[in-house]
């Protein structure tokens, strides 16, 4: 795989995602062939949490003369992922496309779950309403990745239109001088509504960093400019910027990519502003420096109904060299056999490959249990001046035997002179065991002891019960009022591993008869 497509990875939310980083599969007819590629036709797709599905499209670039089988599953997708079986279809997420000889492209329908629930997601510099989750292309079903995409469900429970969006560059990117050109990556986030237009311009760098001196207009790179238009629903576009090899000796030179007068009611982020970095020579990377080989993610959480839990190791730099790796699993309080299978072997960066993926299946059962964590552990790195600062990490098996425990709505209306006011609450996922929550009530305009009496202060529901109506006690005091109100939370869950709270918050209005005219 050549440095230049390594340089089109992108970086989104602290987290890389690479687009096509296509690896060779071992030779089997029930599998692709040695040397075909799969990528998805975005590195990105949006839905809207009504549309009730997304159809993802794959590509096949190599021998589409024969036949071919490639699987596809969910990847990581940051520390607040959408969740397969609540937001999204665990079953139709996992599974393999067969191409016939011939066909190039094949699709994924992945189905969406509605709920009534206000979602967001939080990213370093940004907070939008929205949930990721990720789905991976690898050749055979215990191999490694070869390409994945993002889905982001829009949510619709926040009361708010879908806006124009929030433009961002990719904040830096680093070049070899012979690659031929600089990807920089534009992102349209929070709302892709409508069309939006922005303009760019390649200029030379006019802040001093430490990272190189200023590169040359038309001696360094070409500086080009122009106006990407996204069209309704687009969520990503990509500048290129031609890079000139001029084969002299020199050091690293930067350039700007920025952003200037978005319309159709975008806004420009912050980050509108990229530094291109150019290496002198045939490579971006510094020879002398180690070569560090790392797990993407500290620490993984993997839902027990998804299958299988992906684990992505990468290596700075895209050189020429190969390294060896080796990997193992192990047992922490999670057991291989009952809850997850062991996996070990090596891993092998190949000359130009920066990432790899080590799958280890998930077993489901029927049992309520706290989460249980694996290790996963890497190490002896041979070849390519490969280092590993961090040996292993810890991956948290979370159990789907939980229960959710909610409010069915945020608010409530009573009637002061039918004397209680009633609320439902629900327990949805698991009906295994009792579970319990407590409630909290805080005054507003109606106070306890005046406006209502004492009430329920514990929810408690037996193995298969799924819903418990409250009944809240009322004062008639005989003054006319219009309407007055106070709040029910739910908290302290119990077990605690194994209950969560959905809508947590409810607000009651009581209504009073008495202020209405009498006759």
């Amino acid at each position: 795989m050549s440095l230049r497509r390594i340089k089109r990875s992108i970086c989104l939310m602290g987290v890389f995602i690479l687009i096509a980083s296509f690896l060779p599969s071992f030779p089997s007819k029930a599998h692709a062939a040695l040397g075909d590629r799969f990528m998805f036709s975005s590195p990105i797709y949006g839905v809207n949490e009504s549309d009730g599905s997304i159809t993802l499209t794959v590509i096949r670039k190599d021998h589409i003369e024969e036949g071919a089988i490639v699987h596809f599953g969910v990847g990581y997708a940051g520390s607040r992922p959408a969740e397969p079986g609540k937001d999204y279809d665990a079953k139709a997420s996992t599974g393999s496309l067969t191409f016939a000889a011939g066909q190039d492209t094949k699709t994924i329908t992945i189905p969406i779950f509605e709920d009534n629930i206000a979602e967001s997601y939080e990213s370093g510099f940004l907070q939008y309403d929205a949930e990721p989750f990720s789905i991976e292309l690898y050749q055979t079903e215990a191999g490694f990745a070869v390409a994945d995409t993002w889905v982001y469900i829009w949510d619709n429970d926040n009361g708010k239109p879908e806006p124009a969006g929030t433009l961002l560059l990719s904040s830096f990117i680093s070049v070899g001088e012979a690659d031929g050109f600089a990807s920089v990556y534009v992102w349209r986030l929070r709302g892709s509504s409508g069309e939006v237009n922005v303009d760019y311009e390649a200029a030379v760098a006019t802040k001093p960093s430490s990272y190189g001196s200023p590169a040359s207009a038309n001696e360094d790179f070409t500086p080009v400019s122009g106006t990407l238009t996204f069209a309704d629903g687009e969520w990503w576009k990509r500048i290129d910027v031609p890079i000139i090899n001029d084969s002299i000796d020199e050091g690293s030179e930067l350039f700007n990519v920025v952003l200037r007068n978005p319309t159709g009611g975008a806004v420009v982020d912050t980050r509108w502003e990229a530094l291109v970095v150019i290496a002198n020579g045939k490579s971006s990377v510094p020879q002398e420096v180690p070569n560090t080989i790392s797990f993407i993610n500290n620490d993984l959480d993997v839902m027990e109904q998804e299958g299988s839990s992906l684990i992505k190791i990468t290596r700075d730099y895209p050189t020429n060299d190969t390294i060896t790796i080796d990997y193992a699993t192990s047992d922490y309080n999670a057991r291989s056999g009952s809850d997850y299978e062991a996996v070990s072997g090596k891993l092998t960066f190949g000359p130009g490959e920066t990432v790899k993926t080590i799958l280890v299946p998930i077993k489901e059962d029927d049992l309520l249990e706290n989460d249980e964590y694996f290790v996963i552990t890497i190490g002896n790195p041979v070849g390519g001046k490969g280092y590993i600062p961090q040996h292993e990490i810890h991956v948290k098996i979370v159990d789907n035997e939980r229960a959710t425990v909610s409010f069915t709505k945020r608010v409530y209306n009573a009637i002061e002179e039918q004397k209680k006011a009633q609320l439902t609450v629900i327990r949805t996922g698991s009906t295994i065991g009792a579970v319990s929550v407590s409630l909290v009530y805080e005054s507003g305009t109606a106070q306890y002891g005046k406006d209502l009496y004492q009430a329920p202060q514990v929810v408690t529901f037996k193995a298969g019960e799924t819903e418990k109506v409250i009944d809240i006690p009322l004062i008639d005091d005989g003054l006319r009022e219009y309407k007055e109100s106070f709040k029910v939370r739910l908290s302290d869950p119990s077990p605690t591993d194994s209950v969560t709270i959905g809508i947590p918050a409810a607000e009651v209005f009581i209504f009073d008869e008495d202020h209405l005219p009498r006759s």
